[in-house]
C-alpha cells in the first residue's frame, strides 16, 4: 500500500513538472513570428512612424531599406509571453496599404505587440537598439 502510494505521488509530481515545464515553452515566441502572424502576406507595409516618448519626437518613413530593417532585422529577437505593459519608450505604428495600422509599443525590457500580446524580451533589445543607433531624421512632434 505504502509503495502504491509513493508510486501515485511521483507519478502526479513528474506529471505537474512536466505539464508547467511545457507550459512554459509555449510561451516563448521571436519578434519575426509575431509580425508576421499581425501582418497579413497580402498586405505590403507602406509607411512607419516612430514616436519617442521620452524626447518628444517622431520620425515618419516610407522608405523600403528602413522599413525592412525595422521589421526583419531583429527577427530573431526572442520573447516570452507576459501579462506585463510594457515602460513606453517608443510606439511604432505600422501602416499597410490595406489602410489597416498596427501599433508597437517598445521598451528597454518589454514590448508590445498589436493584440497579439505583451512580451519580456528575453535577451538583446534588438529593436530598441537598432532605433537608439539609427541616424533618423527626427522631427519634433506637433
Amino acid at each position: 500500500m505504502k509503495k502504491r502510494s509513493i508510486i501515485l505521488v511521483s507519478i502526479i509530481v513528474i506529471g505537474i513538472g512536466t505539464w508547467l515545464f511545457i507550459n512554459d515553452q509555449m510561451k516563448y515566441t521571436t519578434y519575426g513570428t509575431v509580425i508576421s502572424d499581425m501582418v497579413n502576406q497580402e498586405e505590403a507595409i507602406t509607411e512607419i512612424s516612430i514616436e519617442s516618448t521620452r524626447k518628444d519626437n517622431m520620425f515618419r518613413t516610407n522608405n523600403k531599406q528602413i522599413i525592412n530593417k525595422i521589421v526583419n532585422e531583429p527577427s530573431q529577437m526572442e520573447l516570452k509571453k507576459q501579462n506585463k505593459i510594457p515602460t513606453v519608450d517608443y510606439m511604432i505604428t505600422i501602416n499597410t496599404d490595406t489602410y489597416k495600422d498596427y501599433l508597437i509599443m517598445l521598451g528597454k525590457n518589454h514590448i508590445q505587440i498589436g493584440t497579439k500580446g505583451q512580451y519580456k524580451i528575453v535577451k538583446n533589445n534588438n529593436l530598441y537598439q537598432l532605433i537608439e543607433n539609427a541616424d533618423f531624421d527626427w522631427k519634433p512632434e506637433n
